[in-house]
């Protein structure tokens, strides 16, 4: 006998590293066929924080997933938390949507009103070295060196502004002082996919695929408690 189950064509949780925790409220998640933004659906979540599509009926979950075609998804934050990007993927996809990063969830990334309070805070103005803002550009901020270092990866607003927050590397850089006293080293890469410069959001895939480099940044360092500024010598910028 053929028995008939309810299968959602699409799920996914969304993770701030910041805080810890999946935000399973709050944001507009939406997806439509690729070209074809006017036949957009919006996801909901639920009390797993999963944001899903309706659940749609079919008597064959083999055939329901073998026929996938291209769509668009879209991330936003009306609250203005989180910065917003897009994703393609191909629907009906079985179980969570992670955007090929095998984590089982999607990245969140603060925007300039998000209340950052973990971790060193890091503050950067992109330019290029003519002064154009770098909208969309991916910044790798490593505190701390000798094996011991933290890292992590923000993305920068529509106008060049990148906000971040990185975790303190758990060691004393010196061991005879007190923490209030330490100073950790600061490294900073920047990639940028100057395709995406126009874009209202960007595609978040080719966002993070940008080649990294190393930048030369003032300062060097940052001591515990601090905000961590980042700009070139002789600017307010961080020229890249």
């Amino acid at each position: 006998m053929e028995v008939n189950v309810r299968i959602s064509d699409l799920g996914m949780r969304f993770f701030d590293s910041i805080v810890g925790a999946f935000v399973g409220e709050g944001l507009q998640v939406t997806v439509h066929p690729a070209g074809f933004p006017h036949l957009k659906r919006r996801l909901t979540s639920n009390l797993s924080g999963v944001y899903h599509l309706p659940p749609r009926l079919t008597g064959n979950e083999a055939t329901h997933f073998s026929s996938p075609m291209m769509h668009v998804l879209t991330v936003e934050d009306p609250l203005g938390r989180y910065l917003p990007y897009a994703l393609n993927l191909s629907l009906p996809f079985k179980g969570l949507f992670d955007g090929g990063s095998g984590k089982e969830y999607l990245p969140l990334f603060p925007a300039p009103a998000y209340p950052v309070a973990h971790g060193v805070k890091v503050h950067a103005s992109l330019r290029t070295q003519t002064l154009d803002p770098m909208p969309w550009a991916v910044v790798r901020v490593t505190l701390g060196a000798n094996g011991k270092a933290v890292s992590a990866t923000g993305l920068a607003d529509h106008k060049g502004e990148v906000y971040l927050s990185v975790p303190l590397p758990a060691y004393l850089p010196q061991a005879s002082k007190g923490l209030l006293e330490q100073a950790y080293a600061v490294k900073v890469q920047v990639g940028w996919d100057i395709t995406q410069k126009d874009n209202l959001i960007p595609e978040l895939t080719g966002a993070l695929g940008a080649t990294l480099a190393d930048v030369t940044v003032i300062p060097t360092t940052v001591s515990y408690g601090q905000p961590l500024i980042l700009r070139s010598a002789g600017s307010s910028f961080l020229q890249v």
